[in-house]
């Protein structure tokens, strides 16, 4: 049309449109891949479970292990075994610790272990890092002839042979021990603490083992050798008595003749004792 102004188009680099969402671009940066902390399982973070079995049948068996610092040779805990427990620090540069599992009527067996540095004793056969803890296994076997077990755990009453009620515990597993082995042969060795003579109490007509009555009781008087004696013939009777063939138990009174400590120490306690020596097996 004649006079008519046409316009002019922009550059298209000029053009501007404003973004709509579909066109906005984002770069995905993955994050480096960072490697995982891992905090190693010793004993000062990680558990330890002591099981304790007949290395015969497999069967548990009540006991406990010494935890001893290995580098100064001290115990530093008694630990009841087939529970899950931490241990102690040896605060040591070493980190050794020594571990010994006992039962009554069994073999000790030890093992040692690192509170520092733990995984490494994973290589040893009876030591096992199973989740969150370290089992660790103590497979034991019966006392054989030659060996003898001390009964600790049987306690008298003074100037007696009669047996406290809580030695019961700990003479059933001596009964345990002759029902599971028919051929053993024992010999039940008795000690005491010194060498003086007094008064002895001795089990009365009634046969209780585990109590002093003023009516069934027989008051003698006697050396110490006879009391250690009549204390070792008193867990034969007790034996007996469960059906035990006398047969098969003998015993040797001792007196203060083989005492462990001084008399007078504060260890004297220990003189008093009862030990179980395996003749046959």
């Amino acid at each position: 049309m004649v006079g008519e102004v046409k316009k002019e188009e922009p550059p298209k680099e000029l053009l501007t449109t404003e973004p709509t969402p579909a066109m906005v671009a984002t770069e995905v940066v993955e994050n480096p891949k960072a490697n995982p902390v891992y905090i190693p399982k010793t004993l000062k973070n990680t558990q330890a479970f002591f099981s304790l079995y007949n290395a015969a049948n497999g069967l548990v068996l009540d006991g406990e292990v010494e935890v001893i610092d290995t580098e100064r040779a001290t115990l530093l805990s008694k630990m009841k075994a087939n529970s899950y427990l931490n241990l102690p620090d040896p605060k040591s540069k070493s980190g050794k610790l020594t571990l010994i599992g006992s039962a009554f009527g069994f073999r000790k067996i030890q093992h040692e272990m690192n509170y520092y540095n733990t995984e490494a004793d994973t290589l040893q056969e009876d030591i096992d890092l199973i989740g969150n803890f370290y089992m660790v296994k103590f497979d034991l076997s019966r006392i054989v002839k030659g060996d003898i077990a001390t009964l600790y755990n049987v306690y008298f009453y003074n100037d007696a042979a009669v047996m406290l009620p809580e030695s019961k515990y700990e003479l059933n597993k001596l009964l345990q021990m002759m029902k599971d082995s028919p051929g053993y042969r024992i010999m039940l060795h008795g000690h005491t603490n010194g060498k003086g003579r007094g008064k002895i109490i001795y089990v009365g007509p009634e046969k209780d083992f585990f109590n002093i009555t003023k009516d069934d009781v027989i008051n003698e008087s006697g050396s110490a050798k006879e009391l250690s004696g009549a204390r070792a013939q008193v867990i034969k009777d007790w034996l007996v008595a469960q059906g035990i063939d006398p047969g098969r138990i003998q015993t040797r009174a001792w007196g203060g003749g083989r005492m462990l400590h001084d008399k007078e120490s504060q260890y004297a306690k220990r003189n008093v004792r009862v030990e179980v020596e395996v003749l046959e097996n």
